[in-house]
């Protein structure tokens, strides 16, 4: 036991040369009533008794006794650290036994093994908790709900639930959590730490769950399926919020304007209409912005100025535009040529880019593998980023001339033309266009030319579109 934990008990002094031992029995019948200096301490043998801190846990409760003699020479005290020190990192221990568990780090040893499936411990705590996964056995019960675990920091996580406590708080943005793995977890956020990589792509991510759910775009897995409609879905989350369009269910509403949403994600969205809130950054223009799908496209516009900033050495040779990579010149020569090298399978459909095949594939298979993070809707990626501005409220074209907004490509060239001059003239109804192209289009009307039909029921369209 370290000196400072000793709890002294009154003293007891002894004339020399009477029997200590005697007197050791009555310490609590002849209390001292004097108080005895330094020196008297020289001049007599003195007892104390060794009495436990409250907090201090000992094998044997019978008091220790000290002569003077023996305390100037008790090396118990001053050497019991140093004993008590694992060889390997030189952690100290107050107890044996403590420094045998710990020792365990250090060689591997695991004494306990279960006899059901095989599993080794290095402790029998940690044994006696696997033992109950088998047994079903739940000796902790909360006092709250009366919940039953099978571990006592299972019940300390859970008790957190109910007292509010998060007491792991980061030291960056000082948010607060309930347990260690949580706070872990959360700081990936500021570290950009991605552990979790995808073997199929490589994108890296910070949750096991997270890659896990990634793969099954891979591998067109959806283990969630709907028992209303048989819809299947590759995550829980995103089935829970499908379920609710069968049932109605609308259960996170708006403190608000008592607005209702099917998903906390899709509330959250909204509630930043009503404080302005806007979290993410942009880390080159300080442009702030309400979701993170937000500025991941805005930040695409710097990689834009990055790359028209960059040398361009491979040049068009048909309308002289320039390339950072060979093969970028390679794909867009192919709109002059006309060559389309990738054909589709199932309708003999050609075109210039793998990827244009791979996403016009997506029709004959119906896969949508891009599931909105709002609404949990699904579409095909090209089509996911539209639909993303109808929750973001995002306008990314904006007129040069009248500073106007819009949503959408099609609509924002549009409204350009309507700023541009009209130099042609349709014969038949007087309408004016900025493109000759724009015109020849139009005079299929007139003309009923119909040049782009259906291989399947031979149906005529003026735009290949169609």
């Amino acid at each position: 036991m370290p000196r400072d934990n000793l709890k002294l008990n009154p003293l007891t002094v002894c004339p020399p040369g009477e029997d200590t031992r005697s007197v050791g029995l009555n310490i609590k019948e002849e209390p001292v009533e004097e108080v005895i200096n330094q020196e008297q301490l020289e001049d007599f043998p003195i007892i104390r008794v060794a009495v436990k801190s409250e907090d201090e846990e000992e094998e044997e409760s019978s008091p220790q006794t000290f002569t003077a003699e023996s305390n100037a020479a008790e090396p118990g005290f001053e050497r019991q650290s140093e004993a008590l020190k694992c060889p390997v990192c030189e952690k100290g221990f107050e107890k044996k036994r403590n420094l045998k568990n710990h020792m365990r780090i250090h060689t591997g040893e695991k004494p306990f093994s279960c006899l059901v499936c095989g599993k080794d411990f290095m402790y029998v705590l940690t044994f006696k908790a696997h033992m109950r996964t088998h047994t079903g056995e739940k000796a902790f019960k909360c006092s709250f709900c009366a919940m039953d675990f099978t571990t006592y920091y299972l019940l300390k996580v859970h008790v957190r639930t109910h007292t509010g406590e998060e007491p792991f708080k980061c030291l960056v943005c000082a948010k607060e959590y309930s347990t260690e793995n949580l706070l872990k977890t959360h700081m990936r956020t500021h570290t950009g730490e991605r552990p979790f990589r995808c073997s199929f792509c490589s994108k890296g991510f910070a949750l096991n769950s997270c890659l896990k759910n990634h793969i099954r775009i891979h591998t067109g897995e959806k283990p969630f399926r709907c028992s209303v409609c048989e819809k299947g879905f590759t995550e829980k989350g995103h089935l829970t919020a499908h379920v609710r369009t069968h049932t109605g269910e609308r259960p996170f509403k708006c403190p608000v304007c008592d607005k209702d949403f099917t998903v906390v994600g899709a509330l959250r969205q909204h509630t930043r209409t009503h404080t302005g809130e806007k979290p993410f950054k942009c880390p080159v223009c300080a442009r702030d912005f309400n979701m993170p799908c937000s500025l991941k496209r805005h930040m695409k516009t710097h990689q834009d100025e990055v790359d028209r900033n960059e040398e361009r050495p491979h040049v068009c040779s048909f309308c002289s535009k320039s390339y950072t990579e060979s093969s970028n010149l390679k794909i867009h020569m192919r709109t002059h040529t006309g060559e389309r090298p990738f054909r589709c399978s199932v309708c003999g459909s050609d075109f210039p880019q793998k990827s244009s095949l791979k996403r016009h594939m997506s029709i004959h298979t119906g896969e949508k593998p891009f599931q909105c993070e709002v609404c949990a809707k699904e579409f095909r990626k090209s089509y996911l980023k539209v639909h993303m501005r109808m929750h973001t409220g995002e306008s990314p074209f904006r007129c040069s001339v009248c500073q106007k907004d819009f949503k959408y490509d099609a609509s924002f060239k549009a409204h350009m033309n309507s700023h541009k001059e009209r130099p042609f003239k349709c014969s038949e109804c007087d309408k004016c266009f900025s493109t000759e192209h724009q015109l020849g289009l139009h005079m299929r009307r007139h003309t009923g030319d119909r040049p782009y039909v259906c291989s399947l029921c031979s149906k005529g369209f003026t735009q290949k579109a169609f």
